[in-house]
């Protein structure tokens, strides 16, 4: 701690300023644009600020190895001690002064995750945003393709939630339902289900009642629905849906029904009742078709299809799945586009068309994989395992699938992949044994 005061004392008004304010947040990194937000300055001063402090030995790069590469901004850190004093620092500012940098820097999270938003789900609909303070106009992942900006969302889940629950207890509704809607697509695209279901619970949905606001409230219950439904808790999520329909209803909110009628015929098709999800399904479809919502179009075919496949009607199926790939990527919608491509490989195999269905199934992974949308790209190696046609291909593609769900993390799935990969090692170690021995060559 003597070494980091002496440093502390030796720095300039700006520094020593950039040290205090950084002290009042619960934040774990900062870069030069958190900075910059924070201390209310120009990103060039900031970035001169944490060269500064980086010299000092104040700061440093808590990235691991592969996350420095070149073009990637330099995320910096407190070590311990002087965290501790940048705190103590931190109390010769007023309260209003703490608040007002809090405030910024939930802000600046809020400005940054809804541009990686729009990136990377540009057909979700955004909801209002009212920041007071952060309103730049620079788009922060300019020439970065989207698997950076999902990076830069996945490195950073632990300062989110932080950000959402500061908003939270200092009482900012809207602030705090807006950020968690902007996460939208680390949830969608990540399938960390527990953060999913617990920062809907404990902030998104009571921030969005507490602000008055229907239209948040709305979308807050079937997020959480939605994060239900991927945790496998289809009972609890119907409880949700069920709650956003009856509200879409009451104020005539016709695309909110379509959305609370989609989930409540997902929940009904993975418990088995699929007369009643191809009923909800439809009428969503129905919905949207009618108010011209092309992209909801696109994803009521593809849960239609899964439905219809689900109940042997693989024609269909497949006529559906075929439509929602032409709608998904004429949006365009990489994501769920490629979503349609894999289940149209997925129902093909079922039906017995392996060559068409292994072909579909390359298709969706490579898009999956250049999106980094990790967990559907388990899924698909999960399912082009499962039409492998020789025991040592499905063994690799299962160890594959295993990895990226171990990565996401999904323990389900985990669970699921770890008994696969053992068949599989049985089932290859069989066809070891039982291959016929090459025949001896004989001599002239």
């Amino acid at each position: 701690m003597h070494k980091a005061n002496a440093s502390y004392r030796n720095l300039s008004a700006n520094a020593a300023r950039a040290v205090r304010l950084l002290g009042t947040l619960p934040a774990r990194v900062f870069d030069p644009d958190v900075v910059a937000a924070v201390c209310n300055t120009a990103h060039s001063e900031a970035a001169g600020v944490l060269h500064e402090l980086l010299t000092a030995q104040l700061v440093h790069d808590p990235r691991p190895d592969e996350q420095r590469t070149p073009g990637n901004t330099p995320d910096y850190s407190f070590p311990d001690l002087v965290g501790d004093l940048a705190q103590q620092q931190a109390q010769q500012e007023t309260p209003r002064t703490r608040r007002e940098v809090r405030r910024r820097w939930v802000e600046w999270y809020l400005f940054a995750t809804t541009q990686a938003e729009a990136r990377l789900t540009p057909s979700h609909r955004t909801l209002p945003r009212s920041p007071t303070y952060i309103c730049d106009g620079r788009d922060l992942f300019e020439g970065l393709p989207d698997s950076s900006v999902l990076a830069w969302l996945q490195y950073r889940p632990a300062e989110l939630r932080s950000a959402v629950r500061t908003a939270y207890e200092e009482g900012w509704w809207a602030l705090t339902w807006q950020l968690v809607d902007a996460m939208w697509p680390l949830f969608h695209r990540g399938r960390h289900a527990e953060d999913w279901i617990s920062i809907h619970e404990d902030y998104g949905l009571p921030a969005a009642e507490q602000d008055g606001s229907l239209l948040a409230t709305r979308r807050m219950l079937t997020t959480l629905g939605g994060g239900l439904r991927s945790a496998g808790r289809y009972d609890e999520a119907l409880v949700y849906y069920t709650r956003a329909l009856v509200g879409a209803q009451r104020h005539n909110h016709r695309r909110d029904e379509a959305q609370a009628l989609d989930g409540i015929g997902t929940c009904h098709q993975h418990t088995g009742r699929l007369s009643d999800a191809i009923c909800e399904l439809s009428e969503s479809l129905r919905i949207r078709q009618e108010i011209g919502y092309e992209r909801g179009v696109g994803l009521s075919q593809t849960r239609l299809g899964e439905a219809f496949a689900a109940q042997g009607d693989m024609h269909k199926a497949l006529d559906l799945l075929i439509q929602a790939r032409q709608s998904l990527k004429k949006v365009p919608d990489a994501h769920d586009a490629a979503r349609a491509e894999a289940l149209l490989g997925r129902i093909h195999v079922r039906a017995g068309q392996m060559t068409t269905g292994r072909a579909h199934l390359e298709v969706a992974e490579a898009e999956f994989a250049e999106i980094g949308a990790l967990p559907w790209q388990a899924h698909v190696l999960e399912w082009r395992a499962e039409a492998a046609c020789e025991a040592d291909e499905a063994h690799e593609l299962y160890a594959a699938s295993l990895q990226l769900y171990q990565s996401v993390p999904s323990p389900r799935d985990v669970h699921r992949l770890e008994t696969a990969l053992e068949l599989a090692a049985e089932a290859k170690r069989t066809a070891e044994r039982t291959a016929p021995s090459e025949a001896p060559e004989q001599s002239e």
